[in-house]
């Protein structure tokens, strides 16, 4: 298991939280943790998280994400249903996103705006199989000099 892992469902629907300042000491983010917060529009997930569970921010009125360099594994429909999504800044380095099964990791999400702004770090190395799939991604960027050899099968499958 992962240490530091927060309680599954600890701010499930809470939908009046706004903000948070999650601990630089975190490792993990439990499923359903902020499920539902549809007034979370803002978060800084700490670059000590390596884990995220599955619907762990699931329907939150998030704009933007952060997936840092040292996240090994982000599950099922983690960020899915964001409606208001604008903009993802993936910078994972070997992120193994539900390599069995597809994960729909953002999946249904950036609908209620003007769609989804994905920027990809040159030190991806790369983009694992269903994390970007049936989501309203209009726009994706790899910085410059990119280092990405691997877009798995499915990566971006269904998006609009």
């Amino acid at each position: 298991g992962y240490e530091g892992i927060y309680g599954d469902g600890c701010f499930n629907n809470c939908t009046k939280l706004k903000t948070v300042s999650l601990p630089s000491t975190l490792t993990s983010i439990g499923s359903d943790f902020f499920m539902s917060c549809t007034s979370l529009v803002e978060i800084d997930i700490p670059t000590s998280v390596v884990y995220i569970s599955s619907k762990a921010f699931y329907a939150t009125g998030l704009k933007s994400v952060t997936i840092h360099e040292g996240v090994a594994d982000i599950e099922r429909e983690a960020f899915s249903c964001c409606d208001y999504l604008e903009e993802i800044n993936y910078k994972a380095i070997s992120c193994n996103s539900i390599l069995l099964e597809p994960g729909y990791v953002f999946a249904d999400s950036g609908y209620l705006g003007d769609g989804i702004t994905l920027n990809i770090a040159k030190s991806v190395t790369v983009i694992p199989q269903y994390i970007f799939s049936m989501s309203n991604i209009v726009e994706v960027v790899f910085e410059q000099n990119s280092q990405c050899r691997d877009i798995a099968y499915g990566a971006f499958v269904g998006c609009s």
